[in-house]
């Protein structure tokens, strides 16, 4: 049932982000949506690793559910987004307490822990991209102009120091130190590795792509 939940309030969100753009940028959303070629979607390259059992899902919530909440608290008060997203940062706040109560559980019981650790394993080379590479900075226009209020890379430090102790409470081994520099984790979070999982990505674009251009699909998407 929570998770049914939370997958309604992915869907809604996704229809508000659709309809902000074709507010803001005069776009059809309609046509955002199902017309865009494959190389015309953009996601987060750490989406790309399939959630393949209840671990996945959980350390899903975690990781990336918190990097989320972190990208839309960066956004600056007084932004015209600043509204409507108030209402996704209390659904994702939400989606990351579940997931981490559950995760919690690994500390008491030593086969949930390791079935946890196996799912972290998995999705943590692709979790470290979810900003970006190092020193990277993807979005220096919104920045200088005061959008957003915190960098890619600050906002990776400020992950990793609330991600990493409540991994290790949990009783898993995360492969990230604190050093003088700050944070780093093995894999850094590079442009190749990030090249890497966006060719991934595409692949699932494309089939995605198909899917969405079948007329019984974009006829559902305009009622």
């Amino acid at each position: 049932m929570a998770v049914s939940s939370m997958s309604q309030d992915k869907l809604g969100q996704a229809r508000g982000f659709y309809q902000m753009a074709e507010e803001l940028h005069d776009l059809d959303k309609v046509e955002l949506q199902y017309d865009r070629e494959p190389d015309e979607f953009r996601w987060t390259p750490a989406w790309s690793t399939p959630w393949n059992s209840w671990g996945h899902l959980v350390l899903g919530q975690v990781l990336y559910g918190r990097a989320l909440l972190d990208q839309l608290t960066a956004i600056a008060d007084g932004v015209k987004l600043r509204e409507p997203l108030s209402k996704i940062e209390q659904e994702d706040s939400w989606h990351a307490r579940h997931g981490s109560a559950w995760l919690s559980q690994a500390a008491q019981d030593t086969g949930a822990r390791e079935h946890f650790q196996a799912a972290l394993d998995d999705l943590w080379p692709h979790a470290v991209t979810v900003f970006g590479a190092e020193d990277d900075e993807r979005f220096p226009e919104d920045l200088d102009a005061g959008v957003l209020e915190a960098t890619d890379d600050e906002l990776r430090e400020a992950w990793l120091a609330e991600i990493v102790p409540q991994l290790r409470d949990a009783g898993l081994e995360v492969p990230a130190e604190t050093t003088t520099d700050g944070w780093r984790t093995d894999p850094e979070p590079s442009a190749r590795q990030c090249e890497l999982t966006e060719d991934a990505a595409r692949e699932t674009a494309m089939e995605l792509a198909a899917m969405l251009q079948d007329p019984e699909h974009r006829e559902l998407a305009e009622i």
